[in-house]
This record gives structure tokens, C-alpha cells and sequence, in this order.
């Protein structure tokens, strides 16, 4: 299954140097905001969240948004935070739909880490919550 990954991953990095017309950079993940700058975008990938790490201010937002170019099922799973937290308020459902998004508002400075249930050993991610 790893070869094959690498195969999938190896066949997107060509056809991004290339040029090829399909691939959209959003869509493979960076950090990117609305107009009013309180909202971050974190790509789901097949087996990854890109970016790893976010900052941001509290009562700000992450809209984690799936691949188009997803084989994958992922979801989004909270595993450390901040006291007063509760991990079923980050519970994004566990699917390969393409263009999913699942967007969260920060109400609670600290730190927060997520993950996927499915890939938990490689799909991770932290956000850092200021105030």
C-alpha cells in the first residue's frame, strides 16, 4: 500500500512540474484567509494536513477542506487541547468526499491537536490559539 501511495503522490508532484492544467494549488493545502483574515484553510490530503501547523488569534476560524485529490477516507479528530474543551465539538464525519469542508471556530486560547482516526500515525496537525 505504501508503494502504491508513493506511486499516486509521485504521478501528482510530475504533472504539478509539468504544468499540468488539472492541478490547482488550494486544493493540496496552505495557509489562506477570507477578506476579514479570521479564517485559515487547512487542506485534507490523503494521508496528510497541509499546513502541519497554524497559527491563530482566538475567535478565529479553520475550514479544513478535502483534496480533489483524495483515494482516501479522512476525518478530523481533536486529541490534545486547552482545558474547558471538549473533543466532540472537532469531530468532522470520516469521508473521501472531495470538496468537504468542516469549519471551526476557536473560542479558547492554547494549543490543539488533531488527527485522523483513519491514518492517525501520519495524519497530524497542531494549531496554536493566541489571545
Amino acid at each position: 500500500m505504501l508503494a502504491a501511495r508513493a506511486k499516486q503522490l509521485a504521478a501528482v508532484l510530475v504533472a504539478a512540474t509539468a504544468g499540468a492544467a488539472f492541478f490547482v494549488a488550494p486544493s493540496v493545502g496552505g495557509p489562506t484567509a477570507d477578506a476579514s483574515g479570521k479564517t485559515k484553510v487547512v487542506s485534507v490530503g490523503d494521508d496528510f494536513f497541509a499546513p502541519g501547523s497554524v497559527k491563530i488569534g482566538k475567535n478565529s476560524s479553520i475550514n479544513w477542506v478535502w483534496s480533489n485529490l483524495n483515494f482516501n477516507s479522512h476525518n478530523v479528530r481533536l486529541a490534545g487541547h486547552p482545558k474547558g474543551v471538549k473533543p466532540k465539538q472537532f469531530k468532522s464525519p470520516a469521508t473521501g468526499s472531495i470538496g468537504l469542508k468542516f469549519k471551526k471556530k476557536f473560542t479558547v486560547a492554547g494549543n490543539y491537536e488533531f488527527y485522523c482516526s483513519l491514518h492517525a500515525t501520519v495524519m497530524r496537525m497542531t494549531v496554536k490559539v493566541g489571545k
